[in-house]
């Protein structure tokens, strides 16, 4: 163990907080508890902001937060990084950040139904980027897959700005059974036993936390002992014997071993109950002889999980764990008192002050500077566009990793095992039955983030984000009623970044305060940085929105001939931070308005909601703006075989030349407008509708028989080609 585990400064409080110098073991005790990682020293001022906003339960102080539905359904969901040790070993970081998201949710008594990820990596043939990008995907879907919960959605992001840390956010959905009560994190009830299960405890994972505290240099591989390693099989036995205990109310309360083991679950436990512990190093499972206490105490072991338990339940407790194969045991007792106390080998190690140190643990009031600023962007006008110079734009974004198809993904995915998924992942958020056979209950889901945006306009950014989610979400027949977020952002010591965070909670913040939505749990990623270089200010959202329509009408009919394409907006999008501009900074960008009017963006959602039937297909435009959105939604159906268009039977867009020749209608991006594609009798209705909210359609063109893009009579675009290069987009990725 290092002599130095604390930084000087630290080590000074700690001391101030003992009264005396600390040992060596009390240092590495209050490094697992203060690092960046558990105790969110930098942010924590910050993130106060989110906890007024909306009715969630749970949440604070919890493992996960969740939302009531109208028909008494609770729904919990959480979002988490495991950015660090995907950087160093893809494979298990991947693995093991699905494993852990799943035991928060399962830690509150629900049970997992669903996975979302977000994923950002480097351009394709910078460094170790391909290699980072295929194993990520294949440790989530080996994770995923095994353990039985379907993964339904997720976001890829592929940009020079994640070219020396990539970025693992995965975020999972559970729901509690009716009738059960959520289980707490907080120890309770002097006298109650601390029941341990799961895996053997071993060496592997050991400075976890400390290592994603801190920004990387050179040699990383040398940090892999601080990656832990994952057992999905061992994850599900884990999953079913924690429900059994919640169901049959023998688990008081539940935590799981997450980032500095022994010491983030039972040392926080006690502290959220106010309580002591008297804690026994001796009945812990161990996978080898030989541990030294700070080992067993700071083991990241994975698939492992505590419970508090009246002492008469203890034995039928250990009888329902081990039934399930799992190792089990008594390894402590709440107690009267302020202090844990570490028994070893028969005799009393160590007598921590948990409630004191934990208390004074710090919270940072780091300096900060004005938002970072884009280098080298052109501004301007953007000028107009011939049918040939858009076929060649529309082709270039259609066909980059981040806006083309992402079918190579999530087919290797288990997206369907449950039998929850009405709408799988493809386009736009995905649709979930709650329970699989009983009840019209069902719950929709999607990621999103704004980084290019946020490098200029962090509060911009952040008010885009959370009105774009909600109008995806009503655009698919949902309303918007809960949302997570995973914050991932540079070194803290940099004023510029900490400005830049500041700012995004400030603007989640306030979008979701204007939207009535509640912020239930989220996360903070800081020092996603490598020799000084960090990635871009990265704040991804993920948001659940419950069904308002029925199940039978969740999966839209296919855009046909003839049919007529309209935009519905109340504000026009920009090119500044969108993915074009990314692409060719001194060709396309310009100065527009960014924020978000929520005012108006109630009146379009409400318009989704109100148009969204069967025979109306609603699109919210993502990455690449609204022409691609188009084009892909077009592909899709065409490559979807339990579709009535036939395989590769694909259909084309002539385009209005008023409206397409502007660059950025086609190309722009923003959260104030969505895509109504209607058959030619409903366009009376959808210009009705609209006019009783103030908003006025824009009509874009009609979808036409010919496989081609036309910019009124000029071919712009091959379908055919369009779908070569969507469809192949991330092949340097993954092969």
């Amino acid at each position: 163990m290092d002599e130095a585990i604390l930084e000087e400064e630290e080590r000074a409080l700690l001391a101030s907080v003992l009264c005396r110098e600390p040992t060596v073991l009390e240092e590495a005790i209050t490094q697992g508890l203060w690092n960046e990682h558990c105790s969110y020293k930098s942010s924590k001022l910050l993130i106060e902001r989110f906890h007024a906003l909306g009715t969630r339960l749970g949440g604070i102080d919890e493992n996960a937060g969740g939302v009531r539905l109208k028909d008494g359904t609770v729904v919990v969901f959480k979002m988490e990084s495991h950015n660090h040790p995907s950087f160093i070993e893809p494979f298990q970081g991947a693995a093991t950040g699905v494993g852990g998201i799943l035991r928060d949710i399962f830690a509150m008594g629900a049970r997992p139904i669903a996975l979302l990820d977000a994923l950002f990596f480097g351009e394709p043939d910078f460094g170790r980027t391909p290699y980072l990008a295929s194993r990520v995907i294949d440790g989530i879907a080996w994770y995923g897959n095994c353990v039985g919960v379907p993964t339904v959605g997720g976001m890829f992001v592929s940009d020079a700005g994640y070219n020396t840390n990539c970025l693992v956010n995965v975020m999972a959905v559970g729901v509690l059974e009716p009738g059960q009560a959520m289980l707490s994190a907080k120890a309770r009830g002097v006298g109650n036993l601390i029941v341990y299960a799961g895996q053997k405890t071993g060496p592997d994972g050991i400075y976890g936390s400390r290592m994603a505290s801190k920004s990387f240099s050179v040699g990383v591989e040398q940090l892999r002992p601080q990656v832990q390693v994952g057992d999905p099989f061992k994850g599900k036995l884990l999953i079913e014997a924690t429900l059994s205990l919640a169901r049959r109310g023998l688990a008081l309360s539940c935590q799981d071993f997450g980032a500095s083991g022994l010491v983030s679950s039972v040392f926080e436990m006690a502290y959220k109950g106010n309580i002591g512990v008297r804690l026994n190093l001796d009945a812990i499972p161990l996978r080898m002889k030989g541990l030294k206490p700070w080992e067993i105490l700071l083991s990241e072991s994975q698939e492992r999980m505590v419970y508090v338990v009246l002492p008469e339940n203890a034995e039928e407790v250990l009888k329902v764990l081990q039934g399930y194969e799992l190792d089990a045991a008594v390894i402590g007792e709440l107690v009267q008192g302020e202090e844990i106390e570490v028994f070893y080998r028969g005799e009393s190690l160590i007598r921590f002050p948990h409630l004191r140190v934990l208390k004074a643990a710090p919270r940072l009031n780091r300096p900060m500077a004005p938002p970072l600023t884009e280098q080298g962007r052109a501004t301007g006008s953007v000028g107009s566009f011939s049918a040939e110079r858009l076929g060649a734009t529309l082709g270039r974004l259609i066909g980059h990793p981040s806006v083309g198809s992402k079918e190579d993904i999530y087919r290797q995915y288990d997206h369907e095992v449950g039998i929850r998924t009405l709408v799988p992942p493809s386009l736009g958020p995905s649709i979930l039955r709650v329970y699989p056979t009983t009840k019209d209950t069902a719950i929709a889901v999607v990621t999103g983030s704004r980084p290019f945006l946020a490098v200029s306009d962090p509060r911009g950014a952040a008010h885009q984000l959370i009105a774009w989610l909600s109008l995806a979400l009503a655009s698919s027949g949902a309303t918007a009623v809960g949302m997570t977020n995973c914050l991932n952002f540079g070194t803290p010591e940099d004023p510029k970044i900490m400005h830049a965070l500041k700012e995004t909670i400030e603007g989640l913040a306030e979008a979701c305060e204007a939207l009535g939505i509640a912020v239930v749990s989220g996360n903070v990623s800081l020092y996603n940085t490598t020799e000084d270089t960090s990635i871009l200010p990265t704040a991804v959202v993920g948001m659940v929105g419950e069904v308002q329509i029925p199940l039978e009408e969740v999966d839209q009919e296919p855009i046909l001939p003839d049919d007529r394409v309209w935009v519905v907006e109340y504000g026009r999008p920009v090119l500044k931070g969108s993915q074009l501009n990314r692409l060719m900074p001194t060709e396309w960008a310009d100065e527009g308005l960014i924020s978000a009017d929520f005012e108006r963006h109630r009146d379009l959602l409400a318009l989704a909601t109100a148009l969204r039937t069967d025979s109306v297909r609603l699109i919210t435009p993502g990455g690449g703006g609204t022409l691609p959105s188009i084009v892909k939604r077009l592909l899709e159906q065409a490559k979807r075989p339990d579709r009535p268009v036939a395989p590769l039977d694909m259909y084309g867009i002539q385009l209005d030349p008023e409206f397409c020749s502007d660059p950025v209608s086609c190309f722009g991006e923003g959260c104030a407008r969505f895509v109504a594609v209607v058959r030619p009798s409903e366009e009376p209705r959808l210009l009705k509708q609209a006019s009783l909210l103030g908003l006025k359609p824009s009509y874009l063109g009609k979808v036409i028989r010919e496989p081609e893009v036309w910019l009124g009579q000029n071919t712009a675009a091959s379908m055919e080609d369009l779908f070569l290069k969507y469809t192949s987009s991330l092949r340097a990725f993954l092969e």
